[in-house]
């Protein structure tokens, strides 16, 4: 009786372990999709990071020669970051940022009662004013051994910010002002 109990169940350790091996497999496919696909979150994270932080190096930078400029900037381009991805090799990858940055638009002027450049003659003269300006950035990458970006680079990622200032004192002159409709169309909010 035993013998024909035995030979009923030939093969059945064979298709458990053939069974466990493909559970294993599957579970060990799925464990690398799943890394697989956080290791792209983390590149994309990465990339949106960097484009974040060149357009606010770009707003920073743009802001800082407004101010030196007296107000009067309307629209500025910058390319404010370029690296080698590998360097010395002739057929490297390059990564530029190019900044687009509208004009600073002037959206509240308060008088500055409190700024001493307002006492006597100048009594109104200088405001506390709130400015609206946005900013575009564009990481673009290329392969040639130029330094800066050919018009065919393409572009990996891009992002937009758009910032308030708070400014005082602030000397509020009409050509710091919008002219026309279309500055006013370069503002993104």
């Amino acid at each position: 009786m035993s013998t024909k109990h035995r030979s009923s169940q030939s093969g059945s350790a064979y298709m458990v372990t053939l069974f466990g091996l493909i559970v294993l497999t599957i579970l060990g496919l799925s464990l690398a999709n799943i890394t697989t696909t956080e290791m792209e979150v983390g590149l994309n994270e990465r990339v949106a990071t960097r484009a974040f932080y060149s357009t606010e190096a770009g707003l920073n930078v743009a802001f800082a020669r407004m101010l030196t400029a007296g107000g009067t900037l309307f629209g500025q381009r910058l390319t404010i970051t370029q690296d080698r991805v590998v360097d010395g090799d002739p057929e490297s990858i390059n990564r530029a940022y190019d900044i687009s940055v509208s004009g600073f638009f002037p959206v509240l002027a308060q008088t500055c009662g409190w700024c001493g450049q307002n006492e006597g003659d100048n009594s109104s003269k200088y405001k506390r004013v709130n400015l609206a300006v946005s900013a575009t950035a564009n990481e673009r990458l290329w392969k040639t051994s130029e330094t800066t970006p050919p018009d065919s680079a393409s572009i990996e990622s891009q992002k937009s910010l758009a910032v308030m200032y708070d400014v005082s004192p602030f000397e509020l002159r009409t050509e710091n002002m919008p002219q026309t409709t279309a500055d006013l169309e370069q503002l993104k909010f």
